[in-house]
């Protein structure tokens, strides 16, 4: 794909919300991810806590709506954030696999969406050369369909 069509691409594809997440952002372990100034939401592994939450908060967390907050633009971003991006989606897809999933996990405006910033995810990995390895190994995200 051509780099300018690979950018325009990039523009046209959701962005994070308006909520400040900086501590998300700029700290390698923090994990708490901002629903809304009073709620915070631990993307380090409370997947079952989900379902606790309204059905507006299940889809900003289960479209991976973080994101589109790391990535306003297609620029390199430090590697602890890949990394700890890496570990977020992996340990959503292998909680989802072993329970079962809250109904806003596989809704079709939140599968929509997952599905764009998963694809804005790796345009920036791609246009911005990102080695994602781990010791020399891959850092990969192991999807199996049941």
């Amino acid at each position: 794909m051509a780099s300018d069509l690979k950018d325009l691409i990039f523009r046209l594809l959701p962005r994070g919300g308006a909520i400040n997440n900086e501590d998300f952002l700029n700290n390698e372990n923090g994990y708490l991810f901002n629903l809304t100034e009073a709620i915070n939401f631990n993307l380090a592994g409370d997947w079952g806590g989900s379902r606790e939450l309204i059905r507006a908060h299940q889809r900003i967390i289960h479209s991976f709506q973080f994101i589109g907050d790391c990535l306003p633009k297609n620029v390199a971003l430090p590697d602890f954030t890949y990394t700890k991006l890496s570990k977020i989606i992996t340990n959503w897809h292998n909680y989802f696999i072993e329970n079962a999933p809250p109904e806003m996990v596989f809704h079709d405006e939140t599968t929509a969406r997952r599905v764009q910033l998963l694809l804005k995810l790796l345009i920036n990995i791609e246009k911005n050369k990102i080695d994602i390895t781990s010791g020399g190994q891959p850092i990969s995200i192991n999807i199996k369909m049941e």
